[in-house]
């Protein structure tokens, strides 16, 4: 009975000092971001993306949160742990949609999926996003697309 008890406190605890951690690295990789773009520019900002991948890479890599910033000019994301950075330029979005899942990957709320033209050829990302509706308007809009559904 005490070996659950304790187990159950230490998973408790172990969860709560994981978030402390990684809220820390959220603050430190968007004041990071923050630099790097002026504040003027940035149309809208999310600290806690979490990012599906790169549909060019494959089902292998690795999933992460990160910093997902829209500018006039760019769709940026700087991952956290890995170390992983894609900018997107906005004049090469082909699509922004709302999808169930990407890579074979799902989630439990719907993700934001951008198709664009890298210079490899097409290639797309998706994000799960707080405010997604909000974010795919913006980017789409930005982009001079209309928004997709693909639920």
């Amino acid at each position: 009975m005490y070996y659950v008890l304790a187990f159950v406190i230490g998973g408790i605890l172990f969860f709560l000092l994981m978030t402390y951690i990684v809220r820390g690295l959220q603050r430190r990789k968007l004041n990071e971001v923050l630099q790097r773009f002026p504040h003027e520019s940035i149309l809208r900002i999310s600290s806690g993306a979490n990012f599906f991948g790169l549909e060019s890479q494959g089902y292998g890599q690795v999933r992460g949160n990160g910093v997902l910033i829209l500018t006039r000019d760019t769709l940026h994301f700087e991952m956290l742990l890995p170390r992983k950075v894609l900018t997107i330029p906005t004049d090469r979005i082909l699509s922004v949609e709302k999808v169930s899942s990407h890579l074979g990957r799902r989630c439990a709320w719907p993700l934001l999926k951008v198709s664009f033209h890298s210079e490899t050829g097409p290639d797309s990302a998706a994000w799960a996003l707080r405010k997604l509706d909000e974010w795919i308007a913006h980017v789409a809009t930005i982009a001079g697309r209309t928004p997709q559904e693909s639920l």
